[in-house]
């Protein structure tokens, strides 16, 4: 009886994995910029193309791809995702697993925080102030695959400690 109670607990659980397209975006839009360049750059000659290799902006171009495709590595290695349940949440990724169940957690905030460079104007934090702890846990939902179902997930969750 007590496990059938837990598998349906455990089903109610929403897991959010972190997002890691734009990092993709990034590297496809800087390789087409190098190979344009170098197509522009380069020279054709008795029926072959000659791209130059040690031209400054292609390494710039090189080194670009190089910085967006390593965190791109260690995001996808850390394999970052949130679970909300019921009455806890969880951080998890590769290497540890962070669990606050709701007599741990002292607050929870949703804010909209305005940004000039933001493509809607403005963009939401959730903060998770947690005892034993001096900073509150931040969390930008706009980072994870379904945020609005993200925000929801921590509404539900700051509704039963407001209770």
């Amino acid at each position: 009886m007590e496990a059938d109670k837990q598998k349906s607990v455990r089903n109610k659980d929403k897991v959010f994995i972190q997002r890691l397209d734009f990092y993709w975006q990034y590297i496809a839009i800087y390789t087409i910029v190098l190979l344009i360049y170098s197509i522009l750059k380069g020279t054709i000659a008795r029926g072959t193309l000659t791209v130059v290799v040690y031209d400054p902006i292609v390494i710039l171009l090189l080194i670009f791809i190089l910085s967006s495709f390593l965190p791109l590595l260690v995001n996808f290695y850390k394999k970052r995702t949130i679970i909300v349940g019921l009455d806890y949440i969880i951080f998890k990724s590769r290497f540890r697993e962070k669990k606050y169940s709701l007599t741990d957690i002292i607050s929870i905030s949703v804010a909209r925080v305005k940004q000039i460079k933001v493509r809607r104007g403005t963009y939401r934090i959730i903060k998770v102030q947690v005892q034993k702890r001096r900073l509150p846990v931040r969390i930008r939902p706009s980072s994870f695959w379904n945020e609005h179902d993200l925000v929801e997930s921590i509404g539900r969750l700051k509704k039963a400690l407001n209770k």
